[in-house]
């Protein structure tokens, strides 16, 4: 499952990318995103220009230098090489059959062969080359500032975790039932801890995100009370998009960065949402059945199959789209204009930009909010009961 939602999407690896320079640029500021630097490290890993000199300037202001190819050495010998998501994590490489291979179907062109499906191999390796590349750069800014090998590669390990430095427990029970466990845990942790010794930091991300929510006409703006879940992260742009039925759908943007995982910390004041939102992020195996029980999707918040819709045709998409290939060719499919390209956008890049139909959407909540407030009448709880009977004290 996780190969299939990570290695052979092109936006994973570019959210990756994004995400790790992100994280980056917390403890090691422009060097994150100088493209000389980027670059420069690139070539030293594609075993260009070894015998360069690097520059090491110590606290003391003595400077020292030493080969980059030696630099590169002390990566590897250090363990920040191949120590990130696609090396310890994913699962690329495992020993497998593959299910099809009692049809004659090769290996490589096997998608249930986590060995040695094409996609999953050829995507891994660009995920290892993402990873690796970021690790080092960090590596080496870190030490070229006078950060012994050892506190530098400690240094990358925070900021881009050892995906295999997990307890027994965590590895064979967490990891299972939560999929992307050790990223959700060890990123949340790092951002908070981030936001209390660099706050400063976060400033500049709330300012950018102001400036774009400020340039949308106050009249113009979305009540959050009213969408959906999923969108309550989103960002208003001053864009918009006239849809089919004539309604005026504004673009929302997901800067799906990091510091983002925040607000999926488990909120022991909010447990039905802290609960709703662990819910979403269970392994398939778990969620998707009671989903359908339910008819319910449980991330976007509506029913799986609407009033008058095939209840098993809407399954099986549903469970289809747990596989990260069938919502990009369904979206290409089915899209049309403008919500097209956002979806090509999005599906290549890993810029997350939607047109939202919030009139639409607020009915339903409206309508929504409505019933359960009648219910809540009808059926008061157990606190409200207590209170009717000692007469509303």
């Amino acid at each position: 499952m996780k190969l299939n939602q990570t290695t052979i999407l092109p936006s994973f690896h570019a959210r990756n990318k994004f995400s790790n320079m992100f994280n980056n640029w917390l403890e090691i500021g422009n060097d994150a995103i100088d493209i000389d630097f980027q670059k420069k490290t690139l070539d030293v890993m594609k075993g260009k220009n070894l015998d360069e000199l690097f520059e090491i300037v110590s606290p003391d202001g003595t400077i020292t230098k030493i080969k980059w190819g030696d630099l590169y050495q002390a990566a590897q010998d250090y363990g920040v090489i191949d120590s990130g998501v696609f090396a310890k994590d994913i699962g690329v490489g495992k020993p497998s059959k593959g299910l099809l291979s009692k049809l004659g179907v090769p290996g490589k062109l096997d998608p249930t062969n986590t060995k040695d499906f094409i996609g999953y191999t050829y995507g891994a390796n660009i995920g290892s080359i993402v990873e690796n590349h970021d690790r080092f750069i960090h590596f080496a800014s870190q030490v070229r500032r006078g950060m012994s090998f050892k506190d530098a590669a400690e240094s990358v390990n925070r900021f881009l975790f050892d995906y295999s430095d997990l307890t027994m427990f965590e590895q064979s029970v967490m990891k299972r039932i939560l999929p992307y466990y050790t990223w959700l845990r060890k990123n949340s942790q790092l951002q908070l801890e981030m936001i209390l010794e660099k706050p400063e930091k976060y400033r500049h991300i709330s300012k950018i995100i102001g400036g774009i929510e400020g340039m949308v006409d106050e009249k113009d703006r979305i009540d959050k009370r009213f969408v959906n879940d999923f969108a309550k992260d989103w960002v208003q742009t001053p864009f918009y998009v006239t849809n089919p039925e004539g309604r005026r759908e504004p673009i929302l943007w997901n800067p799906n960065l990091p510091f983002m995982d925040i607000n999926r910390i488990p909120d022991p004041s909010r447990p039905l949402d802290t609960m709703k939102d662990l819910f979403t992020q269970t392994n398939p195996l778990i969620k998707v059945p009671i989903e359908l029980a339910l008819n319910r999707d449980m991330f976007f918040d509506s029913p799986i199959a609407k009033e008058g819709e095939s209840r098993l045709g809407k399954s099986v998409g549903h469970i289809a789209r747990q596989f990260g290939a069938y919502p990009v060719i369904k979206g290409a499919v089915d899209k049309q204009g403008l919500d097209f390209g956002l979806h090509m956008l999005n599906t290549t890049s890993g810029v997350k930009l939607l047109s939202y139909d919030y009139d639409k959407y607020k009915a339903m909540r409206i309508s929504e909010m409505s019933k359960k407030k009648e219910r809540s009448k009808t059926n008061p709880g157990i606190l409200e009961s207590i209170k009717r009977r000692l007469g509303g004290y």
